[in-house]
């Protein structure tokens, strides 16, 4: 049987060792996106016209008319710089079960924390967009 024997200051050494490794490991994971929906906003659109569904790095609208408005309120609301409303990484689909022809107009309204609209901030998509004709499938 073998055993060592540290010194006080190896012992030290070690539990702030694994405290730093800790706390690395912390801000690590903290300065991950959290999985989220795709589109980093809220959708205001008609009833009837398009629904909105979310999933882990997914966006999900399902068109149900030949136009389609769509108002999205960022949930960015820092008031300044670049505004990712589609982190990398991520999918939207806009899909359509009874239209094989559609239009979506998407209007991005940025606003800041007191709910003032802005408009000097740019957007920036970084994920992947995609539309298509789903037969009655949802992806």
């Amino acid at each position: 049987m073998s055993y060592s024997v540290l010194s006080k200051s190896a012992r030290s050494s070690r539990h702030l060792l694994l405290g730093v490794a800790t706390i690395a490991l912390t801000v690590a994971a903290m300065s991950r996106p959290l999985a989220a929906q795709s589109f980093q906003g809220t959708a205001d659109v008609a009833p009837n016209i398009a629904t909105v569904t979310t999933a882990p790095n997914r966006t999900t609208i399902d068109v149900n008319a030949r136009v389609a408005v769509i108002n999205w309120r960022p949930t960015d609301t820092t008031g300044t710089g670049t505004i990712v409303f589609q982190p990398a990484g991520t999918i939207a689909l806009f899909q359509s079960a009874i239209f094989t022809d559609f239009t979506v107009l998407n209007r991005i309204l940025p606003v800041n924390a007191n709910g003032t609209p802005v408009i000097t901030r740019p957007i920036r998509f970084d994920g992947t967009v995609n539309s298509q004709f789903s037969f009655g499938n949802s992806a």
